[in-house]
């Protein structure tokens, strides 16, 4: 099944099987509970000031509820920060569903299933 490798990353031949490729490039978003069958903005980096996730998740009430939100930022700075987010992550999901919030290191397998399918990051 493995037909060459490109860096770290795997090609595999839909020859081999449009499910299992499917399956593949699937299993990270089911394990981290984002269903493959919607669309979803992502967002990868630490949860710090600079990287500017507060005005994502500030602004998540205004994005289309369609649309599930991928936060993957772990490592805050300071405690503060990392208090500040946790406040307002869960402000967000108590109004709407399909707010995603992954707070460790993601292998980078993992990283790649989720831009692979991200509508927008």
């Amino acid at each position: 099944m493995l037909l060459e490798r490109e860096g770290s990353l795997a090609v595999l031949s839909e020859e081999d099987g449009p499910d299992l490729v499917a399956a593949t490039f699937e299993a990270a978003l089911q394990r981290h509970g984002v269903d493959p069958a919607r669309p979803y903005v992502l967002f990868i980096g630490r949860g710090t000031r600079q990287k500017g996730i507060i005005y994502l998740v500030d602004a998540i009430p205004q994005i289309d509820p369609g649309l599930q939100i991928v936060l993957c930022a772990g490592a805050p700075d300071t405690p503060e920060i990392g208090r500040e987010m946790a406040a307002r992550v869960e402000a967000v999901r108590a109004e709407r569903s399909g707010v995603i919030w992954l707070r460790e290191m993601l292998p980078r397998r993992e990283v790649i299933q989720l831009y692979e399918h991200a509508a927008v990051f």
